[in-house]
């Protein structure tokens, strides 16, 4: 995996560590794709879809929540990736 794919997914999972500060959530935040997310991880996943521009940090957020089973909040990561040029 080339340097800079492995940073991005870093620095992807550190986004979503610092959204959640700690626990995980058991109820389902309000708008949340996917059944199950902690408030926590909805926030970042927000977050990200508002603010971040880097399709490759998308990207690798994305497969974050894939590998934790939210696939659709993924999907919505990487139709923004793709919207800004990822």
């Amino acid at each position: 995996m080339p340097l800079l794919v492995l940073l991005a997914v870093a620095a992807a999972g550190a986004l979503l560590l610092g959204a959640k500060g700690g626990a995980r959530g058991t109820s389902q935040p309000t708008g949340a794709a996917d059944p199950g997310m902690p408030p926590e991880e909805w926030a970042a996943v927000e977050t990200a879809l508002a603010e971040e521009t880097d399709p490759m940090m998308l990207d690798a957020f994305a497969m974050l929540l894939d590998q934790q089973g939210f696939t659709k909040s993924a999907a919505l990561l990487r139709q923004k990736a793709v919207s800004i040029g990822g």
